[in-house]
Formats: C-alpha cells, sequence, structure tokens
C-alpha cells in the first residue's frame, strides 16, 4: 500500500505534466493557425492568425533584390527585410531552410539575423570653391574646398537579433548575414509568425564577369546597393 507522501510526490508529477503539456499546446496554438497573403509587385507578406479569418500579426516586405549579386567573403549581407509587426511578438524567428540552386538540394548554412540601425550625424559640408584663373579644362588656379555650413549625414550600423526574444510593435528592418563562398547559388527561405514565405529570394556569387568597379564598404555600416555592368551588388 502506498503511502500519503507516495501518493502526494504522484500527485504533484502528474499536475507538472499536465501544466507542460498545456504549455506546449498554448505555443503551438499561437503558431499553427497562422496563414500569409503575398503580393508579388510589393514583395509583401501580410501574416494573419485564424486561418486568415483573424487579425494581422505583420506585414513582411522584401526590400533587397529578388536575385543579389554578392562579393563572396565572411559576415556578408546577403538580403534585407522590413517587418512591420502589428503587435508584440515572440515567436518571429522560426525556421531557415537554404537550397542550393546549382544542385537543387538543400544545404546547412550558419546565418544570424541582425537589426538595421540607422542614425544622422551633423558634419561639416564643404564647397569646393574657384578663384583663380583657368588654365584648361583640366587645371584651374586657386581652388580649394571651404566650409560651407553642415549637412546630416547618415550612418547604417547591423546589430544582432537574439531570435527568441521575438519582436517589439513597430517597424524593424532586418538583414541576413552569412559567409558567401565561391559559385554560391543560393535560395534562402524563412518561417516568420510561424509561416514559410517561398516567394524570397536568392543570392549569388562570384562577380568576376563583367565587373568594372565596387564599393568595398568597411565596418558594420556597409549596405551600398550598386548596379554594376549589369549586376546587382548589395555589400
Amino acid at each position: 500500500m502506498k503511502t500519503r507522501t507516495e501518493r502526494g510526490l504522484q500527485s504533484t508529477i502528474l499536475i507538472f505534466m499536465v501544466l507542460m503539456l498545456a504549455q506546449i499546446c498554448v505555443v503551438s496554438a499561437l503558431e499553427f493557425d497562422n496563414s500569409k497573403t503575398y503580393n508579388p509587385t510589393t514583395k509583401e507578406a501580410t501574416i494573419t492568425n485564424m486561418f486568415g479569418l483573424g487579425s494581422d500579426l505583420a506585414k513582411i516586405k522584401l526590400i533587397s533584390p529578388q536575385n543579389v549579386y554578392v562579393i563572396e567573403g565572411d559576415d556578408r549581407l546577403v538580403a534585407e527585410f522590413e517587418v512591420n509587426s502589428l503587435v508584440g511578438y515572440s515567436n518571429v524567428f522560426n525556421d531557415m531552410d537554404f537550397l542550393d540552386l546549382n544542385s537543387g538540394k538543400g544545404i546547412n548554412r550558419e546565418f544570424v539575423y541582425k537589426k538595421k540601425i540607422v542614425t544622422y550625424n551633423e558634419v561639416p559640408k564643404e564647397t569646393y570653391i574657384c578663384e583663380g584663373k583657368q588654365i584648361d579644362i583640366h587645371d584651374v588656379t586657386g581652388c580649394s574646398w571651404v566650409e560651407d555650413g553642415t549637412r546630416l549625414e547618415e550612418e547604417v550600423e547591423w546589430v544582432e537579433i537574439d531570435s527568441k526574444v521575438g519582436l517589439t510593435k513597430g517597424i524593424t528592418t532586418i538583414g541576413i548575414f552569412t559567409d558567401v563562398y565561391e559559385g554560391d547559388y543560393v535560395d534562402w527561405i524563412p518561417t516568420l509568425y510561424g509561416v514559410k514565405i517561398q516567394e524570397w529570394a536568392s543570392w549569388t556569387s562570384g562577380l568576376t564577369n563583367g565587373l568594372i568597379g565596387y564599393y568595398a564598404m568597411n565596418g558594420t555600416a556597409s549596405n551600398v546597393i550598386e548596379e554594376v555592368g549589369g549586376f546587382i551588388i548589395l555589400h
């Protein structure tokens, strides 16, 4: 015969298991009924709960081109999208699939999400003034840079996101950063708010053919989109 202590311990374990099961069910319930509508013109996905019959949770828009050409290297920005989270949501970043478009097979690739933070700093504005005599079309004497007031200069910083925290209500610009290798032609398929977004997008490496020149930006402010020789470069 079981003692009162043993029966009490069994009851405690049973209650704990029921609570854990209920917690799992609640987490699942937050995701399984989410659905999306996609606008191919604006490249925007709208996430709605209750199988599309409930309220909108977020609007997620691709900012970078559909196919981004990226110079090989470590920790490269390969895609950029904007999330307008209409509510605070903790389980935003669920999964990421990478597909090698050269072979048609899935691949494993380490990556991080980073949040784009833009600040504006006031810096001196300079004007190039020539007071001398023009010798020829290429040579003018008496020219110098003269400070002429101030201007606002944009500075971009990318800060890594803790994907377990989620997003607060509001607009956040997010970049996907990963290492890019020679020969890459990779499709990335994120699952956000419990919904897979298959309409986005890919990156391609190896900008050697037709490359005229590029801006190699250093540090955290490396976010330049440029068309070079018919290619789109996202640094």
